[in-house]
């Protein structure tokens, strides 16, 4: 399916809008809670510096490395169950500080790898009905309210018929 330059724009900077709202939301709980427990501060940098721990004990070479990344996966637990605690003990939910998404399969870019994710295709036919004019139509007609008195005598029997197949069609379409 095509769509506008005008319309893929529009759903873009949407997309990027949401996702610098999203971060903006997980940096002010980040300074909320900083604020509030200095400790988990500290554990957050700790974390940070385990992805260089463990280039670290990679480069230290192979005797060994599966000691050392598996102290490492613990330092990493201990510090993130800790985080957790803490969390919870000034009455968060563990995942409080967490950046949330409004499409946790593409994380809100719109693409899963190289492929287009289905919360981008659903936005981009939502804004071209928008852009075309058909959205209101689209809000007011529906099945439950269709009429076949506005069909002539003679056609009232051929489009029940179409009626029952578009219905079943649409209730098994995925």
């Amino acid at each position: 399916m095509g769509y506008s330059r005008k319309n893929v724009t529009a759903v873009y900077e949407e997309f990027e809008r949401r996702r610098n709202e999203n971060k903006a939301i997980r940096d002010d709980r980040l300074f909320e809670v900083y604020s509030r427990s200095p400790e988990i501060k500290e554990i957050d940098k700790a974390l940070s510096r385990v992805g260089l721990e463990i280039f670290g004990a990679t480069m230290q070479g192979k005797a060994g490395l599966k000691e050392r990344l598996q102290d490492l996966r613990e330092k990493n637990e201990a510090l993130q169950k800790r985080r957790a605690e803490l969390l919870c003990d000034l009455g968060y939910d563990a995942d409080y500080t967490d950046l949330r998404y409004d499409c946790p399969l593409c994380q809100d870019t719109g693409y899963e790898g190289a492929k287009m994710c289905s919360c981008l295709k659903n936005a981009l036919t939502l804004k071209g009905y928008e852009s075309s004019g058909i959205s209101n139509l689209l809000k007011s007609q529906c099945f439950e309210n269709f009429s076949l008195d506005v069909y002539p005598q003679e056609c009232q029997e051929v489009m029940k018929h179409n009626y029952k197949k578009l219905h079943k069609f649409a209730d098994n379409f995925e």
